[in-house]
């Protein structure tokens, strides 16, 4: 990461210039340079002016997503949770998000997407603290995806994988969507671990419909698997599968396709957690810690859940920027034409 007072007066001066002005100010670093952007379109203007490497730094305000996306670029927002936006707004992308060869080792984090694409080979990507809607991989033949890191993340809508996207990791993620689908299509190796994954399986016209389908050779340990149905229609079609450490609102170990180690089972989310409702999605007031955190320990000794693991969740989904907490400024200037700006910063390291 860049050096913390260099990414602090970029993210100072976009603050200032977003809010003393009507514009939203996009700044790209490249090659140790500073750029600004405004304008109608200041984030595509942004990527048409970078190179793959480079950063780009979005304020908060509506943004439309650069058309034909394939560069190597990291992309930072201000954050998506009311608890830690309320000096900025958050970072909202009015479009969806699709993914070109070329986008290869991107990093994009602290932002709202409506949905996320991906329509050619992409490696080594990471996606972290944002809030997301649906996630959808090409089924072609010749399609592969491989080391795609997504952490930290809310999901309101499906994560619809290519069974030959190798190597996916989803870990410290919240997926809830009161319907069916919410994982599915994973395979090659992907490890899940300490999500959140709250879905409703049901049957409709006598045909099931189920909160997790169509994976195998996947790793799942340390999540709470909450199937809002009450736990009918969790699973479809998952095989060759490790189940460890991880709570369900059912018992699935007789299930002999995958393997089940040490499992919690017959756990409703009202005796899990501090305070989640069966509600349609993810509500902000909703609170994901445990109850009771030493009943249930996952496989690195701390709690299952968004808040375990090797790296647990920062509440409020802080971005790797300077994040700033709160700000005054006076309304006019003294009499030597100075502004007097009182601005208390935190910095998140992960």
């Amino acid at each position: 990461m860049k050096n913390i007072h260099v990414v602090y007066l970029t993210i100072l001066a976009l603050f200032l210039s977003s809010n003393l002005s009507a514009q939203k100010t996009v700044m790209l670093h490249s090659k140790g340079t500073v750029k600004t952007f405004t304008g109608s379109q200041p984030f595509t203007d942004a990527y048409f002016a970078s190179d793959h490497g480079d950063t780009i730094y979005l304020p908060g305000g509506q943004f439309a997503w650069p058309s034909n996306y394939a560069k190597s670029l990291h992309v930072f927002g201000v954050g998506f949770h009311p608890d830690s936006i309320s000096s900025l707004g958050n970072t909202y992308i009015s479009n969806a998000v699709y993914l070109y060869a070329g986008a290869d080792k991107s990093n994009f984090e602290g932002l709202r997407i409506p949905s996320f694409g991906f329509y050619k080979n992409i490696d080594s990507l990471t996606v972290a603290k944002c809030y997301i809607g649906s996630v959808s991989f090409s089924y072609s033949d010749t399609f592969l995806c491989s080391d795609l890191l997504f952490r930290d993340n809310v999901f309101y809508g499906s994560f619809i994988a290519n069974q030959k996207t190798n190597r996916l990791v989803l870990r410290n993620n919240i997926f809830k969507k009161y319907d069916y689908h919410i994982l599915t299509g994973i395979s090659n190796n992907a490890w899940i671990a300490n999500n959140i994954i709250m879905g409703r399986g049901y049957v409709s016209s006598w045909v099931g419909r189920f909160v997790i389908s169509d994976i195998q050779n996947t790793l799942f340990e340390n999540n709470c698997i909450m199937d809002m149905g009450g736990g009918v229609y969790t699973f479809a079609n998952v095989s060759n599968c490790t189940f460890r450490n991880n709570s369900f609102v059912n018992d699935p170990t007789s299930d002999l396709l995958n393997t089940w180690i040490n499992n919690y089972v017959n756990i409703v989310t009202t005796d899990l957690f501090v305070n989640v409702s069966n509600n349609t999605t993810f509500d902000f007031s909703e609170d994901f810690h445990l109850k009771n955190p030493s009943s249930f320990l996952g496989t690195t000794n701390n709690q299952i859940g968004i808040y375990g693991g090797y790296f647990p969740l920062n509440h409020g989904w802080i971005p790797r920027v300077p994040f700033i907490r709160t700000h005054e400024i006076d309304i006019e200037t003294d009499a030597q034409g100075n502004i007097e700006v009182d601005i208390q910063v935190e910095a998140q390291t992960y």
